[in-house]
């Protein structure tokens, strides 16, 4: 059998099983899909069926088709922000692409990034990080702390007690938690 009678692995096929002449035979047909639809989100006058001509879609000819069609997505967020999402290539469908788009998803990916630069900093400086737990340990601090972050986090009054008592981390034992079993 010749390479170009192979299949590659990619290509979907369906498997016919028939009987030519009266012997079971199976056959091998490509799977081809015909849809129909406006991709684009508009409303638009469109020619009749009859005159519209099928295109073609391949893995290389994918992104130029969809840059042709001008298709977009219109999304709203919790404020009932409108944003108009284009999609005009594969790549508008990986998540990093969507804040390019939305202002808000904007600020939350830039502070998620400080924030990362910020415990950066702190993993990697003593002083700095000795500095932070004298901070949040003092209880007078940490009340103009509280009050100048208030603004900021709003009702998440819970915020602040998760940063002024962090977890421990497994195999960790507070001096509290060796106290009372020293006393048992």
């Amino acid at each position: 059998m010749a390479i170009q009678d192979e299949l590659p692995k990619s290509r979907l096929t369906l498997t016919y099983r028939t009987e030519i002449h009266g012997e079971p035979e199976e056959l091998e047909l490509p799977l081809r899909l015909l849809v129909l639809g406006d991709f684009t989100g508009e409303k638009r006058d469109k020619p009749d069926f009859a005159e519209r001509v099928p295109l073609t879609l391949t893995d290389k000819n994918t992104n130029q088709i969809m840059e042709r069609m001008e298709i977009h997505a219109k999304v709203n967020d919790s404020e009932n922000n409108t944003y108009t999402l284009p999609i005009r290539n594969m790549d508008a469908f990986v998540p990093s692409e969507m804040p390019r788009f939305i202002p808000s998803l904007q600020r939350i990916l830039e502070g998620r990034k400080r924030l990362a630069d910020v415990v950066s900093v702190l993993d990697n400086h003593k002083k700095t990080r000795a500095a932070v737990v004298s901070m949040i340990q003092n209880a007078e601090v940490l009340a103009q702390i509280r009050t100048a972050l208030e603004p900021a986090y709003g009702k998440s009054a819970g915020f602040m007690d998760l940063i002024a008592k962090p977890k421990q981390l497994p195999g960790e034992e507070s001096e509290k938690t060796q106290a009372e079993e020293e006393a048992k």
